[in-house]
């Protein structure tokens, strides 16, 4: 029983997490390009708030849950070393999100009410680096998770 919930947490924490980071890839980060630069940090604003517990959450699990079930197939030492590596790739993520994009996010934020700097596109192109690099952690976490899981079968 606690295998089953391990290994479930583990896929849909991992799964979720890259499918959050490959939706904004393909589909926000794109849209936010198109629109008038307001509109952008209003929006940008907006789904900080509405991402923060949701996403932190699911980091969270996305390290734990991978750990655990590490633990639980203790016996099969290459699914294992997958299962750490994942959970290593979430933690990479949540430690590129709070030290790159949040502090960025921080100044978008003031952006709201005061006018962004000068250069102030070469401080999106950072966070959509740091972005890009969260992102491909998640989703090579979540690729080691099914690969651990394709060998315990």
């Amino acid at each position: 029983m606690m295998y089953r919930v391990a290994k479930l947490l583990s896929l849909i924490s991992t799964g979720f997490l890259a499918g959050v980071f490959t939706y904004a890839f393909f589909a926000i980060i794109p849209a936010w390009n198109e629109v008038p630069r307001q509109v952008h940090f209003t929006y940008r604003v907006a789904l900080m708030r509405h991402n923060a517990i949701v996403v932190q959450s699911i980091m969270a699990v996305g390290i734990l849950g991978p750990l655990w079930w590490a633990w639980t197939i203790r016996g099969m030492p290459v699914a294992r070393a997958c299962a750490v590596a994942a959970s290593v790739m979430n933690l990479t993520a949540v430690v590129v999100t709070r030290f790159g994009n949040v502090p960025i996010n921080q100044y978008v934020r003031k952006w709201l009410t005061e006018a962004p700097p000068a250069d102030y596109l070469g401080l999106l192109h950072r966070w959509t680096v740091f972005n890009n690099i969260r992102s491909a952690a998640a989703v090579l976490g979540f690729v080691l998770i099914l690969i651990a899981d394709a060998l315990l079968d």
